[in-house]
């Protein structure tokens, strides 16, 4: 399913923070999109989820408008939305979380995505009765992702994955997100650490003064000079 976005603007109290916004999220493939602090990554997550409501344009999920639906309606469709700071439930056990999201399905439909968790992040496995407080960010990071997954996702958000974590754990992180590309799933990544969220993208999306400045895959955003000064300086 393709999730295709078309001339849209988002905001907040009738002010866009975003404009013009035209971007496809094809099945099997990751999008990372970049920019500096408060250009409005986060916002247009927020956006795509419907829990903010677009100022202008068109969203579509193949080939449905789902524009002017709610945010519940749009995870009904197949939209899931890992937030940044993760959101769990902190007195629910790790099972507890994940099955939030799987409400309503047949205990075999449960098994298999709780299969398909295990196979992203067998660590989790070994800790489902824990309550989420007492885990690491890391794990915290893996419930909230597999929480995403548990609702079999077409499109699946994620937003700011690696924030506050050690950079041992955002290799592991990355390498097991690099697992979803190429199945049936669309991701959309909103990434800081670009070196991370590129290393795994199928394409780059660029973010700058309130629209899409640059588009291209992962070798064009890094052979850009001015992505490189503005991204990747302190590591280059």
């Amino acid at each position: 399913m393709t999730l295709r976005i078309t001339g849209m603007a988002c905001g907040y109290r009738g002010r866009p923070v975003l404009e013009d916004v035209d971007l496809a999220i094809e099945p099997g493939e990751i999008v990372a999109v970049l920019g500096p602090n408060g250009v409005g990554k986060s916002t247009l997550m927020k956006s795509i989820m419907g829990v903010l409501p677009s100022l202008a344009g068109r969203l579509e999920l193949a080939g449905e408008d789902l524009t002017s639906t709610s945010a519940l309606t749009r995870s009904r469709r197949g939209i899931a939305w890992v937030p940044e700071g993760r959101r769990l439930f902190a007195s629910l056990s790790v099972r507890e979380n994940l099955l939030v999201s799987a409400r309503g399905i047949n205990a075999a439909a449960v098994r298999q995505r709780l299969d398909r968790v295990s196979e992203l992040f067998p660590e989790l496995m070994t800790f489902l009765d824990r309550p989420a407080w007492a885990l690491s960010g890391g794990q915290q990071q893996m419930v909230a992702i597999g929480r995403g997954l548990m609702s079999d996702p077409r499109i699946l958000l994620l937003d700011e994955p690696s924030l506050g974590l050690a950079p041992l754990m955002v290799r592991d992180l990355f390498r097991a997100l690099d697992a979803l590309r190429g199945g049936d799933m669309g991701v959309l990544l909103v990434e800081q650490n670009v070196e991370a969220g590129l290393s795994i993208a199928d394409r780059g999306v660029v973010l700058e003064r309130g629209r899409i400045s640059m588009v291209g895959t992962p070798e064009q955003l890094l052979a850009n000079d001015a992505i490189v000064r503005s991204y990747l300086s302190d590591s280059a």
